[in-house]
Order: C-alpha cells, then structure tokens, then sequence
C-alpha cells in the first residue's frame, strides 16, 4: 500500500504568495512611501528598536531615582535632619548627587518623550502626512537622552581616582565610536545630495 499525493500539493505555490501578501498589507495599512519605494525616515524604519530603547531607558532611570547609587538611609535621624529613604550621596558627595539627579532626571524625561514622539511620527506616517519637524525633534531629543543616560552612569560610578579613569575612558570611547559613525554617513549623504 503505497502513499498518494493528493494533486493540489504539486501544484505551484500561488496562494501562498497572495496569502503571505495579504498578510503585509494587512500588518501595513496605509503606508505613504517615498518614490524610491522606501520608508519616509530612517527613524521610521527602526521605529521598534527605538521604542524599544526608550523603554529600556525609562525603566532603568526610573528605577535608579529610587534606588540612586550608594543606595538610601534606612532609619531617620533627626539630629542630622535626614528621613528614611534619603539618597546616602547626598550626604557623602552633594556634588556627585545633583548631576546624577539632574541628568538622570532628564534621561528619563527625554525617553518619556522619545517615546511619544516615535508614536506621533507612526500616526503621522499611517496617514500620509509628511512633515519632518517631528523626526528632527526626534532626533535631538534622542541624542539628549544617550548624553543625559551617559552623565547619569559617570556620577553613579565616580567614586575613587581607578573608577573615575575607568569610567570616563568608556565613556570617550562610547562618544568616539558614535563620532566614527556618524561622520562617513554625513559625506555619502553630502555625495548623494551633490549628484543629484
């Protein structure tokens, strides 16, 4: 007794393509492209990977104005006019506290709006409308967000001259390799901008 093929398993498959098409349109509504066939923005084709990243950031920012480095009392003391939960660097190194704060402070904020604004450029972008002010404040607002997250990390890990020197070589060599990439890209586009 030998096993049989149904017919319409040799045929070509036609409707997994349409289906599999079908699947795209249905995933992608009403996309406004570019006469190239290309997404409207860079920052719109990774849109996913930077909403991703703002909520990484807003997460560990948040949970780091809670818990700051050095960690918090756990008891008050009233002759030294401090509450349970006060941040220990306050008292150690006020200094090192307010940078920390501040700039941990704004990288939470600036995720908190790269996040809105990545969802407005996506409405935006459903509907057709092209307008590039919301990707160029995108833009700033994630660099603001990369310099205040790399401060908040350098004032959290300042504590003695070895961690000093280790922390602000990671953080040259974090800014120089974002340098390194940035700078070709900026002469291709000059190229292609020229030759058209």
């Amino acid at each position: 007794m030998g096993f049989r093929r149904s017919p319409q398993c040799l045929q070509p498959p036609r409707t997994v393509k349409s289906c599999s098409s079908a699947r795209r349109e249905l995933r992608r509504p009403a996309m406004a492209r570019t006469s190239g066939g290309q997404d409207d923005s860079l920052e719109y084709s990774l849109r996913k990977y930077l909403l991703l990243l703002a909520s990484l950031v807003a997460t560990v920012t948040y949970g780091a104005g809670f818990n700051p480095p050095g960690g918090v009392w756990q008891t008050a003391d009233r002759t030294k006019d401090r509450i349970a939960g006060d941040p220990i660097v306050r008292d150690t190194s006020y200094a090192r506290y307010l940078v920390f704060f501040y700039s941990n402070a704004t990288a939470f904020a600036s995720s908190l709006v790269v996040i809105v604004l990545i969802l407005i450029l996506f409405i935006l972008h459903d509907r057709g409308i092209q307008s590039p002010s919301p990707v160029c404040i995108l833009r700033g607002v994630m660099v603001l967000d990369l310099i205040s997250l790399m401060m908040a990390y350098a004032a959290g890990t300042f504590r003695d001259v070895l961690t000093d020197t280790y922390s602000v070589l990671l953080l040259a060599s974090v800014v120089a390799y974002l340098v390194f990439h940035s700078a070709p890209r900026r002469g291709r586009r000059r190229g292609r901008t020229t030759a058209r």
